[in-house]
Order: structure tokens, then C-alpha cells, then sequence
């Protein structure tokens, strides 16, 4: 979880997105009639799409900073969607992605990007999760033909890696190693985490690096199988944000994804959700390595999609409440003698339905119940 301390100035931009929020809503004709509950439009500024096989794409021209575009290709599908003898093989096909497509062969895709200065993690990188995999490249535009080889590579990976026999050999001993430096204190943490917070479900099951077991072993055909069914059109969504004519980078789109097809056919996807518990969790978890006593109180709820006016304004809502009481809890660790060291609140996610309402504090030494009756009883915020 990433936590971080709000100041005056973030309270300030808040509550002048509410005021804006509530200037839009009475800044119309009296006899006209809003209904909050509509979907919101989207802004007119963006250029969307979706094309016959259906991938969708946006486009927005942002000049700052000059000549430069960040370009995505998102898939929606990660280590959920993976088979048992799959696990981790979501995550080493990102890897493979840089090994080589049909246009651009073995290291190509690395050696063009470089020679637009480009610097693998700042520039271009990639990312798998649960429910996503994501490639992203930042691409100068000073020339169009760069964004137009950097949407043909996104189109490449998409449907024709390459997937070659010894650039699988290579990522296996990559991802393992990768999976060596993460045994760390919060990658345990982590680890005994999951059976409270994914309790009954898939995610309990899967984790976007995988079992070692499989990654050493699996063959080929397997990894292949995962690309052909997931990486599939519908699925795909491009994302063009920059300095960039908006109508030229749309035809670039159109260019390169249009003709894509689904190798496979569709089978129905995993639902991306946890079962309710129907009972309160508790866990203690221990580490060697942790210097000090933490204290979460987390409260799952459905998450808040902010597609309607109702949910934007209890958007914003939620923020200005957690705003002031991250800033009252700071104030009592300052004026008050608690049993707290630290303390910060946060909403974090569980799955693509659910998130957490979190409350995290640092203990003071031999306060354990002191603290937990503090952040349950919520001491001094009246």
C-alpha cells in the first residue's frame, strides 16, 4: 500500500473541485432537469473508437511536454486468466514481447527504440498484474513516422510475437531470478497476507510471478496457448496521449489494428472478484525483519467507479473526508500523547470489483490494545 501525507494545498485543490462540481450542476437552466445517475460523457477533447474486431482507442493531444507522446497498449488479461499449468506464463510473455515480432525480429524492437534515445524502464517497459498487461513506450513525435512504427510495434506484440524456443529459455532463468530479488521482507508480508485479504478465491491462487515449478518446466506449446486466447482484440485498448494531431494518430491506429483477428475463440473469463468473507478476519502476521508494530483495520467495500455524476460527487465526498481526517489524525500525533507513532488512511485495491478503506498506524512499543481501541473508537476526532 502507498500511503501519503496531505497538506493545506491538496485540501485547497479538493475543495475546489467540489465547488466546480457543484458551479456545473446549478449552472443550467432552472426548468432543465440533471439526472446524476446518467453515465458522464466522456470529454469531447478525446478522439475514441472502436473498431469492427473490437479494440477500442483514445487520443488526446497534450503539447506539454513538447514532442513527446505516451503510447499503451493495455490487455485485459493477467495471471488470473492463466490455466494451472500457466501459472507465471502471463508474466514471462510480457518478457518475450522485447524478443522479437514478425516485423521486427529477435532484438529489433529494443535497438530501434534505443536509437530514439529511448532507455528500457524510463521510456519503454511493461507490466503484468491480476487483470492487466501493459505495454507502454514514450515516443518522440518530432517525426510522425516514430509514432508510427512505435503503434506497428504495439500492434506486433498484440498478434505476431515471434516465440521463439531459446528466447523462452532465456526469460525462464530472467524470470527466476526476478523472482529471487523479491524474496524479500514485503514480498513475505505479502505472502501471508493473501489467504486473509483473497479468502475464497482466485486470486489466492495466482500471482503474476508465478510458481517456479512452472516456469522452470513448462513447454512451450503452453505459453503459446495463453497468447493465442488471451491476447485477442476485444480485449485490447490503445492509448495515445501527447503532442500529437489526434485525427493523424487515429489513422495510425486504424492502420496497424484493424486487420488483428482472435486466434482462438473466446472462452469466458474469470470474474474479477473475492467472495464476501461473511465474518470479521483477523490476522497476526509476524516478520524477523519488521522494526516495529503495524495495526491495519480495513474495511471492504465495492468499488467506486466514478462513471456518474453520483459517483463523482461521492468521489469527491470520500476525499474530502479522508483529506480532513488525515490531517486531524497529524494533528493528535502532534498535540496529543496516543499510542500511536504514525498513522495514515488509504484506499487501496482488492480486486477489479472490490478495495479496502484502510487505516494503518505504527505502535508505540507494548501498546498493542491501546492502539487498536484508538483506531477503532477513533480517540479525540470529536
Amino acid at each position: 500500500m502507498k500511503f501519503a501525507n496531505l497538506n493545506n494545498l491538496s485540501l485547497v485543490k479538493l475543495l475546489f473541485k467540489i465547488i466546480f462540481f457543484v458551479a456545473i450542476i446549478f449552472n443550467v437552466n432552472a426548468a432543465e432537469k440533471i439526472d446524476l445517475n446518467k453515465i458522464l460523457p466522456m470529454d469531447t477533447k478525446i478522439t475514441y473508437g472502436k473498431l469492427d474486431n473490437g479494440v477500442t482507442y483514445y487520443v488526446k493531444n497534450n503539447q506539454l511536454p513538447k514532442n513527446k507522446a505516451y503510447v499503451e497498449l493495455v490487455i485485459k488479461a493477467g495471471s488470473l486468466h492463466e490455466n494451472d499449468d500457466q501459472q507465471g506464463l502471463a508474466h514471462l510473455l510480457e518478457h518475450m514481447a522485447f524478443n522479437g515480432t514478425k516485423s521486427f525480429p529477435k532484438n529489433k524492437i529494443d535497438e530501434y527504440l534505443r536509437s530514439l534515445g529511448l532507455s528500457l524502464g524510463a521510456d519503454f517497459n511493461a507490466s503484468t498484474s491480476f487483470e492487466r498487461t501493459i505495454y507502454k513506450f514514450q515516443i518522440p513525435t518530432s517525426d510522425e513516422k516514430y509514432l508510427d512504427t512505435g503503434i506497428h510495434i504495439l500492434s506486433e506484440i498484440g498478434s505476431e510475437l515471434t516465440l521463439e524456443d531459446e528466447a523462452f529459455d532465456r526469460e525462464r532463468k530472467i524470470v527466476e531470478e526476478e523472482w529471487r530479488r523479491g524474496l524479500g521482507k514485503l514480498d513475505r508480508i505479502n505472502e501471508l497476507q493473501k489467504p486473509y485479504l483473497f479468502k475464497n478465491s482466485k486470486y489466492l491462487e495466482r500471482d503474476p510471478i508465478g510458481t517456479m515449478d512452472v516456469i522452470r518446466n513448462f513447454k512451450y506449446e503452453t505459453a503459446k496457448e495463453y497468447y493465442r486466447q488471451w491476447y485477442r482484440p476485444e480485449l485490447m485498448g490503445v492509448f495515445i496521449v501527447g503532442d500529437v494531431d489526434q485525427k493523424k494518430a487515429e489513422q495510425i491506429i486504424k492502420k496497424y489494428f484493424s486487420s488483428m483477428k482472435a486466434k482462438t475463440p473466446a472462452i469466458e473469463k474469470p470474474l474479477g472478484t473475492v467472495p464476501k468473507y461473511n465474518d470479521t478476519v483477523f490476522a497476526n502476521i509476524t516478520d524477523p525483519e519488521l522494526s516495529g508494530i503495524y495495526l491495519s483495520v480495513l474495511n471492504r467495500e465495492p468499488k467506486l467507479f466514478i462513471e456518474t455524476g453520483v459517483n463523482y460527487k461521492d468521489h469527491l465526498i470520500r476525499d474530502l473526508t479522508d483529506t480532513i481526517f488525515q490531517k486531524r489524525l497529524n494533528r493528535i500525533l502532534i498535540e496529543q500523547d496516543s499510542p500511536l507513532i504514525s498513522a495514515y488512511v488509504n484506499i487501496a485495491e482488492l480486486s477489479e470489483q472490490e478495495e479496502m478503506y484502510a487505516v494503518t498506524a505504527m505502535l508505540k512499543e507494548g501498546q498493542v490494545n491501546e492502539g487498536l481501541k484508538f483506531l477503532l473508537t477513533v480517540k479525540g476526532l470529536s
